[in-house]
């Protein structure tokens, strides 16, 4: 199971994997032109692509996504484009994966960096 996303040049990949859900494409403001009536785009119960997105628009998804727990991946388009029509996850060949970290584990993170964080008097003359 996952949540993952890609860019290839100005193309979006949006993916998920196992039993996981895909994002409600609603929730990518309409200013950003991704998945909007006059974009190309499409989209499949696994998956969602947006080509020839703005670097800007990315940025914003990408942030977007982030916060949804979807995960960056480096991922060969053609395995995506075949993963697409046949819906098959072993079909996506990953290049370099970026391991989502999801809420829970951010929040336990910043507590342990808090509470290991060297005092501050430390190394003061």
């Amino acid at each position: 199971m996952g949540r993952y996303y890609s860019t290839q040049g100005s193309d979006l990949y949006i993916w998920v994997t196992g039993e996981d859900e895909l994002i409600d494409l609603n929730v990518f403001p309409s200013g950003l032109n991704i998945f909007e009536a006059d974009s190309a785009w499409r989209s499949s119960q696994r998956m969602a692509v947006s080509e020839g997105v703005g670097r800007e628009a990315l940025g914003v998804a990408e942030m977007i996504l982030r916060y949804a727990d979807y995960g960056a991946v480096e991922a060969d388009r053609d395995s995506l484009e075949d993963y697409f029509v046949q819906g098959d996850e072993k079909l996506i060949r990953v290049v370099i994966p970026v391991v989502p970290m999801r809420r829970a584990q951010r929040k336990r993170a910043a507590s342990v960096q808090t509470s290991s964080r060297l005092p501050a008097s430390r190394g003061a003359s």
